[in-house]
């Protein structure tokens, strides 16, 4: 929707880290107002900065504490807060912890409310449940949902005589892409349970009755509310009635698998009569019908976690590189360079069929995966340039890699100096070859190459898979018998190997990345005129000439203080003293490259503009007299 009222406000909001507050953070990020986002003990805090919006500041703040919660609000303005923080959990636990789910809501409430009064905060929603109605019977057997009742009353009371919006959106449970699989909550569980054909377990007979709202349609709403100032007390659900056993069959029936129950004997029960929609106060918007919502709930879960041994696991991304004998060393520097300036944040996995078992260890020691799969082929690829190993990395393709949810594959020729963060996402991507051509890919015979250039415009840019990264989205069934297929069938033709059989089966599906994430020190010094000292692009790709290992070049004490560092490191540890390489940044990157090639072709050798191109040069000067300045300079290498 679209945030007109909010526009350059400044919103704080209250228990960040959960299910709400991370969904209405995404979806205002990036728009036009500035959110201070409060998380409590968040070890990723570092990370969540450096890699989130420029709009959204997360800070640790501990809500029991009201002296720090004034002192760090002493001077900030703010206009509009979200309360979204509350000790919860599932049903099993809010009976067992009635007493301090009370005390420790009502606590956390006082401390917000009595700051909301200081600052004089004008726009102040406070997140209520459904579960308020079984509340008003006596009826709760647990104290979640007396506390929230007790919270709308207090606020109410305090907030009477004060200029003051207050707002109350009642929610009912709520279920969609985002949600934590391995949180012990009812939609979850369900899921779960199906996608991992066991037993559903259900209390009683199930007929347990609830209210739901899908993720989306609550955000859209939320935001409603305070865009048109909806004062009070709102419900938000999808306007129906549900049992448990209901939803249950609903899951089985979008998975068409057999139904499965596990009856358990239980006396955690429902007041069945209290959850009457008539009377109650909806907004009136369009919500997700169920069946739309749960299938996309369970597409997302099926993306984002995997199954190991009956433990569903959320997927890590993993980052691939391959080495022989002879390139352990640049593999250990390329993993360090990683871990060191790129944060990564998944699994570590070296792609090897030669190793020692010493050298093995070496990686496996530190937590990186060593793969040894068996050669596709033992005979050289790229007309018999390359060593067959090359051909190994066409093994991410396979069905067995989907465990992981993103892919990114380097060379071990590459020092990485930036998060990798932007490689992540959808599709095949790969960064755009500088006027390197499809033609380049093949043999230079025009006989025998004929077929091809009917099929394929060779004048197409080309990528180099020294650099690539893909969602496990693409891989299917067929997709690595597939690519194997194509390299064998024109395996003679190619003049990259593997490289030339992926551009192929990628012809139109591959997005160009900027030149920036494979930068070749050599092309920018020689097409671009650029000095090492501005060489800073995200990832240094070493493939052509001097290597950075090697003494005589500018690179290797660099080179030589990741590759040192790698004994150090516990690569199954997360580091988030990172670097990013910012929008900003990386514009100014294009237009030094853009510059410096201007440079090159109107300049090199540098000498006086004037006496090289006469009045082109005092064209310039008089049009564009920094333009003309700057040329001036690189005569002097300034």
């Amino acid at each position: 929707m679209k945030i007109n009222r909010l526009k350059n406000k400044n919103i704080v909001i209250t228990g960040a880290e959960g299910y709400v507050g991370s969904s209405i953070i995404r979806k205002l990020r990036n728009s036009n107002v500035s959110i201070i986002a409060l998380v409590k003990g968040d070890k990723d805090l570092k990370r969540k900065n450096k890699l989130s919006s420029s709009n959204i500041k997360y800070v640790n703040i501990d809500l029991f504490n009201k002296e720090k919660l004034f002192n760090y609000f002493e001077n900030k303005k703010i206009d509009t807060l979200i309360h979204c923080a509350a000790v919860d959990g599932n049903y099993k636990f809010k009976k067992d912890n009635a007493k301090e789910i009370y005390d420790s809501n009502l606590k956390l409430f006082n401390n917000i409310l009595d700051l909301v009064i200081l600052k004089n905060i004008k726009d102040f929603m406070i997140l209520s449940s459904t579960y308020v109605y079984r509340a008003f019977n006596n009826k709760s057997d647990y104290n979640y949902s007396l506390s929230k009742l007790e919270i709308e009353k207090k606020a109410k009371q305090k907030l009477k005589d004060k200029n003051i919006n207050l707002y109350i959106p009642r929610i009912a449970n709520i279920y969609g892409p985002g949600f934590d699989l391995n949180k012990d909550v009812l939609i979850p569980t369900l899921i779960k349970n199906v996608l991992n054909n066991k037993a559903v377990p259900i209390y009683g007979k199930g007929n347990q009755e609830l209210e739901l709202i899908y993720i989306d349609d609550l955000i859209e709403i939320l935001l409603f509310i305070l865009e048109k100032r909806k004062n009070g007390i709102i419900d938000i659900s999808d306007k129906r009635i549900y049992t448990v056993k209901q939803v249950a069959k609903l899951i089985f029936k979008l998975e068409n698998k057999k139904e499965d129950y596990s009856y358990i004997h239980s006396n955690l029960s429902f007041d069945n009569n209290s959850l009457n929609l008539k009377d109650r106060r909806f907004i009136n918007k369009k919500r997700t019908n169920i069946e739309n919502g749960l299938v996309k709930t369970i597409n997302w879960f099926s993306d984002n976690y995997y199954s190991d041994k009956g433990v569903w696991k959320k997927k890590n991304n993993l980052l691939v590189s391959l080495a022989d004998t002879n390139f352990v060393n640049a593999a250990k520097q390329l993993f360090a360079s990683v871990y060191l300036n790129a944060g990564w944040d998944g699994d570590y996995m070296l792609i090897s069929s030669s190793l020692k078992k010493e050298e093995v260890k070496d990686f496996t020691d530190r937590g990186i995966i060593v793969y040894q799969p068996e050669l596709i082929s033992t005979i050289k690829c790229g007309g018999g340039f390359y060593p067959p190993l090359l051909l190994s990395k066409l093994y991410l393709f396979k069905k067995e890699f989907k465990k992981y949810k993103n892919i990114v594959f380097l060379d071990a020729d590459i020092i990485v100096n930036y998060s990798l963060h932007e490689l992540l996402g959808s599709g095949f991507k790969s960064p755009q070859a500088q006027s390197f051509k499809l033609k380049n890919e093949f043999i230079n015979n025009k006989e025998k190459t004929k077929d091809f250039r009917k099929k394929y415009n060779f004048r197409k840019l080309a990528f180099n898979t020294g650099v690539f990264s893909f969602n496990t989205n693409i891989i299917n069934n067929n997709t690595f018998s597939e690519i194997i297929d194509l390299y064998f069938k024109y395996q003679d033709l190619y003049f990259l190997g593997e490289e030339s059989a992926l551009n192929l089966y990628y012809y139109n599906n591959w997005k160009k990345l900027p030149y920036t994430y494979n930068s070749s020190p050599d092309k920018l010094e020689n097409y671009y005129g650029m000095v090492k000292e501005r060489q800073k692009a995200f990832i240094m790709h070493f493939c052509r000439r001097v290597k950075p290992w090697e003494v005589e070049s500018v690179y290797h004490k660099e080179w030589i203080n990741n590759f040192n560092k790698f004994s150090e490191i516990d690569f199954r540890t997360l580091n988030n003293d990172f670097k990013i390489f910012s929008k900003q940044d990386q514009k100014e990157y294009y237009r030094n490259l853009r510059k410096n090639r201007l440079v090159k072709v109107l300049g090199s050798p540098y000498v006086l503009i004037d006496r090289t191109i006469g009045k082109i040069g005092l064209f310039i000067e008089k049009v564009n007299p920094k333009l003309y300045n700057f040329l001036k300079r690189g005569k002097n290498g300034k």
